[in-house]
């Protein structure tokens, strides 16, 4: 079993750490039992729309999403790679002049200040 300890650093900065078998020292049954603070969770719906113009030479690539608690903003990714940092009261988002000639893969994480929740991923095939 694996024991987080929330450990306060110089500068009044805190943070967690985990190790099966930690080096205590001093009476550590005395201190405060601190509850994690709640993740948020994955959106329910991560949806597409896109448009391909090919006389244009454009894709546009459109997403909606549920909105969930506990929730500091949304990361949208395309092919693994972050194309926006989006506010926590955002349930859309378009990528206007995505990437034409290939596969996409979009992909959906919700933040906050204590970690992320699992991603959810949606498909845009090749234009052009």
């Amino acid at each position: 079993m694996n024991t987080w300890w929330q450990v306060q650093a110089p500068g009044n900065l805190t943070c967690w750490m985990g190790d099966p078998n930690p080096t205590k020292q001093g009476p550590v049954d005395q201190v405060s039992i601190v509850p994690a603070q709640p993740l948020p969770l994955t959106p329910a719906t991560f949806v597409d729309t896109y448009t391909c113009n090919t006389t244009l030479n454009t894709l546009d690539v459109i997403f909606n999403w549920s909105a969930v608690a506990n929730v500091t903003g949304y990361r949208i990714y395309r092919n693994s790679t972050q194309i926006t940092d989006a506010s926590s009261t955002a349930t859309s988002y378009t990528d206007s002049g995505a990437p034409m000639g290939v596969n996409l893969v979009y992909q959906l994480e919700a933040h906050n200040d204590y970690g992320v929740a699992a991603r959810i991923s949606v498909s845009v095939p090749a234009c052009g």
